[in-house]
């Protein structure tokens, strides 16, 4: 059994025992703060001090969504990392002597030391979020509302809402990673599901019923974020105007109440809970949420650059006419929900793309794309490192994770965690299962106006609706995470690498850290 060169440290605590101490980032919400704090065991200050402020459940919240950004979880491993491993993202290694990051994941041998290393990883990290989020919903829950200065009202509703969220999140993907999908079989094993501080004790819960907890989360979550800034709400366009979506600087506003497109938001909830529904096979529920959050939020494609709603960045737009590639605007921040939020994201991917000459180079390029050669997610969003090579002496990379030229800090440093897009592609999924000639027509219809594609797909069944559906999302959201993670698993299909269908079989669930099988 090989070793990478990662950090494959033998995690020697069971989650059950996570909740033991609290460790919180203190960390401010995007670029214009300051100061990080590198907690250490001497910088750890009690609940009881922390919570003791309207502050403190500021930088509570904040150190959360730094936890959720970094390499174990967001800002790597669940995107352009170890899930985009598993979804064939990037090329066979053809330097001798040189092993890839990701050599054995890709190959899905579960079993060995680097797998083993990234997955214990995820888990005692997730569940390391989880039991801070606990401890802060649970003081929240005993806290004198009067602590709070009320500069805006539902203050507090706010960071429930959030919290309550990003638990739900956070337990999802542990789910979708570690647990069958529902459609192997509802009643199988899942994951413990933590709704207490400290909770020493949890059990596995069956798939269905993770589930249920996890929708019953995001319905309370919505409930409360609602009312913060859902519709007709004054805050509402903090939200969905494009400009002040991340902005750090409205006079009389405190920072944490601005940068909505850095959190888990009202928007950004409701589209988790259509992926939820949608996961858990509740069609009806999934279609309905989806498709009333377009309505409402996202412009229409006969009206795309209406300023006041999401929007997409179409293929026709002049941003996409720079010579210099560097400066066409990677992280499509216009048509992010929400995202997180890595300082040091650009030169982690750059620290690891040059650490071998085809290191985390995109695997098949041509034959994922093939006659589509305009669509602006091959144009725009990939570029040759090397241009007039050959073969395998061509190299393509994503420009996603790149510092580009005549972009905001906060862009380089942005991770895409929840897109519109995905609005439309749960809608289409749902739809197809009762109106498929208007579910591939609209697909085409999102295809040509948005991404600038000029070829059709044809689906004759909803099977070959959902492989051309699955091409799609391998495009949309690649180094995302999404084909193997989001959708193909939820499926039971096979990942496509561009040439080859790979039938998983047995490896769609990957086996739970060895340091933890006793839960």
């Amino acid at each position: 059994m090989k070793n990478n060169d990662i950090n494959n440290s033998n995690v020697k605590v069971k989650s059950r025992q996570i909740a033991a101490a609290l460790l919180i980032t203190c960390a401010s919400l995007c670029c214009s703060c300051s100061d990080w704090l590198n907690i250490t065991p001497e910088d750890t200050v009690s609940a009881d001090e922390l919570f003791s402020t309207y502050s403190g459940y500021h930088t509570a919240l904040n150190g959360i969504y730094q936890e959720l950004a970094s390499n174990k979880l967001y800002g790597r491993e669940f995107t352009w990392g170890f899930a985009s491993a598993l979804s064939q993202c990037y090329s066979n290694n053809n330097e001798p002597n040189v092993e890839k990051r990701y050599t054995y994941t890709e190959r899905y041998e579960y079993n060995t030391n680097e797998v083993e290393g990234y997955t214990a990883d995820i888990w005692l990290t997730g569940y390391n979020v989880i039991a801070n989020i606990n401890n802060l919903l649970q003081h929240l829950e005993k806290a004198d509302k009067n602590l709070f200065p009320g500069v805006l009202e539902y203050e507090v509703e706010l960071i429930r809402g959030e919290a309550l969220a990003l638990r739900a999140m956070m337990h999802f993907d542990l789910l979708r990673l570690f647990a069958p999908a529902p459609i192997e079989g509802n009643n199988t094993a899942g994951i413990p599901y933590n709704d207490q501080f400290p909770n020493k004790f949890a059990e596995r819960l069956p798939v269905k019923d993770a589930l249920q907890k996890i929708i019953a989360d995001l319905e309370e979550a919505c409930d409360q974020l609602k009312r913060y800034e859902g519709e007709s709400t004054a805050r509402e366009k903090y939200l969905t105007n494009w400009t002040l979506r991340y902005s750090q600087g409205i006079d009389g506003i405190m920072p944490f109440f601005l940068g909505r497109g850095t959190r888990l938001n009202y928007v950004a909830a409701q589209t988790l809970l259509a992926r939820v529904y949608l996961y858990a096979g509740n069609q009806s529920a999934a279609q309905e949420v989806a498709q009333t959050v377009r309505t409402r939020y996202v412009a229409p494609l006969n009206n795309i650059a209406a300023s006041e709603n999401f929007c997409y960045l179409v293929a026709t737009n002049p941003a996409w006419n720079s010579s210099d590639i560097r400066s066409y605007p990677h992280k499509l921040m216009q048509e992010t929900l929400f995202g997180l939020y890595n300082v040091k994201l650009a030169s982690n991917y750059e620290d690891l793309v040059s650490s071998s000459r085809n290191a985390f180079a995109l695997k098949n390029v041509e034959q994922v794309y093939g006659n589509d050669i305009s669509d602006v997610r091959y144009g725009k969003l990939i570029y040759e490192e090397n241009p007039g090579a050959k073969g395998e002496d061509l190299i393509h990379r994503s420009l996603k994770y790149n510092v580009t030229n005549n972009a905001s800090a906060l862009e380089n440093s942005m991770i895409p965690v929840i897109r519109i897009s995905e609005l439309q592609f749960i809608t289409l999924e749902c739809l197809s299962a009762t109106d498929l000639p208007k579910a591939v027509d609209e697909l085409n219809k999102f295809r040509k106006s948005v991404r600038g594609c000029t070829v059709d797909i044809v689906a004759d069944t909803r099977e070959d609706f959902l492989i051309a559906l699955s091409k799609e999302i391998k495009r949309e959201y690649a180094c995302e995470g999404a084909h193997y993670f989001f959708f193909c698993k939820q499926h039971r299909l096979p990942v496509n690498d561009g040439l080859t269908d790979i039938n998983l079989s047995s490896k769609y669930t990957l086996p739970i850290p060895q340091n933890e099988i006793s839960l």
